[in-house]
């Protein structure tokens, strides 16, 4: 067998024990397949922090409907990870921000802040985890 010069060999994602703990359930999602976990969380890691920062910049200019459209795309890309926790705390937040409860919306933002805040560098520490 002729091995593949190094600029063409794929080399494999690189997760911890611990990743694949923490996102068994996102493996099972992609039927256990690490490297497009691995890809999915580096792609995902390019925007949802950005999605984050402009969903907390339109809430505090009481946009709701940019709210709830942020909330959505936000959801949206920590779903494949995540489906508990914070993820479950956006649907509210989303809801709240359609019903055009500022005040309903600031106080679920502020229950999750955190915890999408700590997924979302979760999920950038799994997509580091991708061969250069």
């Amino acid at each position: 067998m002729i091995a593949k010069p190094a600029s063409t060999r794929i080399e494999a994602a690189v997760v911890t024990p611990e990743q694949r703990e923490r996102f068994a359930p996102a493996l099972n999602r992609v039927a256990g397949d690490v490297e497009l976990l691995v890809s999915i969380a580096a792609l995902v890691s390019e925007d949802a922090p950005e999605v984050f920062t402009s969903l907390q910049s339109q809430l505090s200019k009481r946009a709701l409907s940019e709210v709830a459209a942020l909330g959505h795309q936000l959801k949206g890309m920590l779903s494949t990870f995540e489906t508990d926790g914070p993820v479950i705390i956006l649907q509210e937040l989303i809801h709240s921000a359609r019903a055009g409860d500022q005040a309903e919306a600031e106080r679920v933002l502020r229950r999750c802040n955190k915890e999408l805040g700590d997924l979302i560098d979760e999920i950038k520490r799994l997509g580091d985890s991708s061969p250069s």
